[in-house]
């Protein structure tokens, strides 16, 4: 089940209008009576007293708000076109305004992201995801909504805006580091992938750029509990300052050219001063190095304490 809330006139508000309006027009004219026959009673020019003329300021700003604050753009009314943004997606929904946080989020706290969206011309119902990644594209976070501002976009008024607030938890173990959250616009039936467009209508992507967001090391260290099943390694010390937890995510075969997933949970043994260079390697059976890389993203550094478990 669904329940709807629409703001509009009803029969009942328009005959209310009516009738105040009607109340309006009789309190100005027995006002403005009362002024003209105090008017033609009195020969001094003295001002007319304050409550002789409170009628008259309250008239005016009947009028002000009725010729000018309803149909203007304002601090107390916001119109389309204050948005600071109109991205397409598909031609189907817009999105207008994206709030994110200024100040580095702890990895250990969720992070709050505002979207406001408006509907265009659905053909169908759509779902809105958010994801936090990397500069390789790696995912750490992600949220999803089935509707956007919990209400299916099909139902929406023409301008109609709604506002929909995101959370995102970063996995545990996130390193440290400036992330991007990108969004993507998918059908909920088929999942289908919507392209935003850009100022000449031209489609570019799926996945669109909200911006980015700083995660600063988490107020307390990964609970071991907190990380998923992994792998733990025959011989996890690794230095005399940093030590190997275990890795997940490394499938049992892989293909020429495929790419091999492969996420390790370091542990600091003792304060890191220096930042340790550790190299990964590639060997077959016999021994043979056949790659070598730096472990460079999310790998110990300097600044951890003990018991740092990124």
């Amino acid at each position: 089940h669904h329940l709807e809330l629409r703001f509009g006139n009803t029969p009942l508000r328009t005959a209310a209008n009516g009738v105040s309006l009607v109340a309006w027009l009789v309190f100005i004219s027995l006002s403005a009576y009362q002024l003209v026959s105090q008017s033609a009673n009195q020969h001094s020019a003295s001002p007319l007293p304050l409550r002789s003329s409170a009628p008259l300021l309250l008239l005016a700003i009947f009028l002000l708000k009725t010729t000018y604050l309803d149909h203007s753009q304002t601090i107390f009314r916001r119109t389309a076109e204050n948005w600071p943004l109109a991205v397409s997606f598909a031609g189907e929904m817009r999105l207008l305004e994206v709030r994110l946080p200024q100040e580095p989020i702890p990895a250990d706290e969720q992070i709050d992201i505002t979207l406001f969206w408006q509907a265009i011309q659905p053909t169908a119902e759509l779902s809105i995801g958010v994801q936090l990644v990397d500069g390789r594209g790696v995912r750490y976070g992600q949220s999803d909504h089935q509707h956007p501002a919990n209400l299916p976009i099909t139902r929406w008024l023409p301008a109609q805006y709604g506002r929909d607030a995101h959370a995102i938890t970063p996995l545990p173990g996130t390193p440290a580091g400036v992330y991007t959250l990108e969004l993507v616009v998918y059908g909920t039936a088929d999942g289908r992938q919507r392209e935003w467009l850009n100022e000449g209508g031209l489609p570019v992507g799926v996945r669109y750029p909200l911006g980015q967001v700083a995660i600063a090391p988490p107020r307390q260290p990964t609970a071991e509990a907190d990380l998923p099943p992994l792998v733990r390694p025959s011989q996890p010390t690794i230095s005399s300052e940093v030590a190997l937890v275990g890795f997940a995510g490394l499938p049992e075969s892989a293909a020429v050219g495929d790419v091999i997933p492969l996420v390790l949970y370091w542990q600091a043994k003792k304060q890191i001063d220096i930042t340790p260079e550790l190299v990964m390697s590639l060997r077959d059976e016999t021994g043979q190095v056949w790659l070598r890389w730096p472990a460079t993203a999310g790998a110990p550094q300097a600044g951890w304490a003990v018991g740092h478990r990124p």
